[in-house]
């Protein structure tokens, strides 16, 4: 998201509006009961994947540095999917990990310093360190089946919060 406003409205009306789509559709659909292709069975009656991380993502860039934001949304993106593969395969489950890790040191050293998000204190160097920490939350979140909060949500959020608690408590401002 560009980082001042947007059409002369400000970026986090953007995103709230985008949010409320999402979640109108949502609402839509589990009060219709209406399927949508690419759902999971115990989807039906319960909020979907996609609006578990739109949520996340909302919540990231409301209150994170895009940096952040970035490398642990491609994570969930990415690295859900490969989990669930590997547990179906009885793979190696140090796959998700190392993968993981390589898309957030690739993400933070290559991507993310060309994006938009500038102005944060975070640096690319900062993230790819605290990498396997995110990766170790973040496969940590993936791993119960909880009922009420879907991974997608919980993939993202918990590394941002655990990097920012750490960046906090360390006193790494990333420049």
């Amino acid at each position: 998201m560009p980082p001042d406003a947007w059409i002369g409205v400000r970026k986090e009306l953007v995103l709230l509006f985008f949010l409320c789509g999402a979640l109108l559709i949502e609402a839509g659909r589990l009060i219709t009961g209406r399927q949508f292709l690419g759902l999971r069975g115990y989807e039906s009656g319960r909020l979907s994947a996609y609006a578990w991380g739109s949520l996340g993502l909302a919540v990231g860039l409301l209150f994170f540095p895009g940096e952040i934001v970035i490398v642990t949304f491609w994570g969930m993106a990415w690295i859900d999917p490969l989990c669930a593969h590997m547990r179906k395969k009885r793979g190696d489950p140090w796959v998700p990990f190392v993968a993981y890790v390589a898309l957030a040191a690739f993400l933070s050293l290559l991507v993310v310093p060309t994006a938009l998000y500038s102005t944060s204190p975070w640096s690319p160097e900062v993230i790819a360190v605290f990498a396997p920490l995110a990766a170790i939350v973040a496969l940590a979140a993936e791993r119960p089946n909880l009922k009420h909060v879907d991974d997608d949500f919980l993939m993202h959020v918990l590394p941002m919060v655990v990097l920012a608690v750490l960046s906090m408590a360390l006193g790494v401002d990333g420049r």
